[in-house]
């Protein structure tokens, strides 16, 4: 597969990813990330394999910026507001789903089908530019608050650039990962089985 192959890939799994009867129920949801994790790790393994190479600069560089990201959400919010009532069995399903399912199959698409592929052939900017531009309309979709727009169009470009500049896919979910514990988690506090 060639990386204008995988970058087509990831274009139709965005199609996939963007369509409004895969989300209509948590069932539709989670099939649909794990097609695009099975789907976007094969391809990714077999055309840029390095990128998914752990290492301890890759997991280093996400634990460090995800953890500011994950700070600047509780300093903005005045605080934690997650409280000990708060943390019940369908928080922990929430986020196991979250943190280990829908997370990391977006950085696989975005990042690593869409960014990876075009990479080599666009540059860097380029390859930024469209891969952020397709996730910040995922969360134009999905999200009615347009500080969460912004906040995602700023993630997508921080999480480009930590997979450009360690070669891992694995940056970006640690980054994606940290950050949004500290929104959705810490902040927010969501529960999807409440």
């Amino acid at each position: 597969m060639s990386p204008w192959a995988l970058f087509v890939a990831g274009l139709a799994l965005t199609a996939v990813d963007w369509a409004p009867w895969t989300s209509r129920t948590l069932l539709r949801n989670v099939t649909k990330r794990v097609v695009i994790m099975v789907l976007g790790l094969a391809a990714l393994f077999a055309v840029a394999p390095s990128y998914l190479i752990i290492g301890w600069r890759p997991v280093s560089l996400g634990v460090l910026v995800g953890g500011a990201c994950l700070l600047f959400h509780v300093a903005i919010a005045g605080g934690v507001k997650l409280r000990r009532a708060d943390v019940t069995p369908g928080m922990a399903k929430t986020a196991a789903l979250i943190y280990l399912l829908e997370l990391p199959a977006e950085e696989v698409l975005y990042r690593g089908l869409l960014f990876v592929s075009a990479l080599p052939s666009w540059g860097l900017w380029p390859a930024v530019t469209v891969s952020s531009a397709l996730f910040f309309g995922l969360h134009v979709k999905t999200w009615k608050d347009p500080a969460v727009w912004a906040g995602s169009a700023i993630l997508a470009v921080i999480c480009a650039l930590a997979v450009a500049g360690t070669g891992s896919l694995w940056t970006a979910v640690l980054i994606h990962d940290l950050n949004d514990f500290g929104f959705i988690t810490l902040v927010r506090r969501r529960n999807l089985f409440t």
